[in-house]
């Protein structure tokens, strides 16, 4: 456990603008908050960013938050950083997946006919999010696997039970029916 004394005073000090202490406070609790980092990123956490990226993202917020921290009981600055690592872990593996949807969609359509409005982009988006779960398990997990998370096919099959052309040959198969799905009126 760290030594209560030592960061509490660490903390005054950074806070009243000492450089040398904010330093001092951020690196007595690098070690402890990688840790925490590395169990809470998951697998697709951890093909987004390195647990050292986390780190030094999060320290870098705790940082400019400084001033609107408020300690509560011991730990409360390890606990207050790890909020903030979770939330930035939640927040990028999210913005990743969005990304790679809007890069799915965007991909699937020719040259010129792709939505020419963030608001078209949306209501495309949801179409495929629809299409999507209106899928069989296999078909929607196939899709996920390859696209969103960018895995290769031999993992891919690894994951549904299948092997590496089986599971090629599912996401070709789920591709049509997206595609078949996507070119449906809106009452199917």
């Amino acid at each position: 456990m760290t030594n209560p004394t030592d960061t509490e005073e660490l903390l005054v000090a950074a806070r009243a603008g000492d450089p040398a202490s904010l330093s001092a406070l951020l690196e007595q609790h690098r070690a402890r908050l990688l840790l925490r980092i590395r169990l809470m990123m998951g697998e697709k956490a951890r093909r987004i960013a390195d647990s050292e990226d986390f780190a030094q993202a999060v320290l870098t917020d705790a940082a400019s938050g400084l001033p609107k921290f408020e300690p509560r009981g011991p730990d409360a600055f390890l606990r207050w950083l790890t909020v903030i690592a979770r939330n930035r872990i939640r927040s990028a593996v999210r913005r990743h997946r969005e990304e790679s949807l809007d890069t799915f969609v965007l991909t699937g359509l020719s040259a010129g006919s792709g939505p020419s409005t963030a608001a078209e982009l949306s209501e495309l988006r949801e179409r495929v999010v629809d299409a999507l779960a209106a899928m069989s398990d296999d078909h929607r997990r196939a899709i996920e696997l390859r696209q969103f998370d960018g895995l290769p096919f031999a993992a891919i099959g690894e994951r549904l039970g299948r092997s590496e052309n089986a599971a090629q040959l599912l996401f070709t198969r789920a591709l049509v029916e997206l595609g078949a799905r996507l070119g449906r009126t809106e009452n199917p």
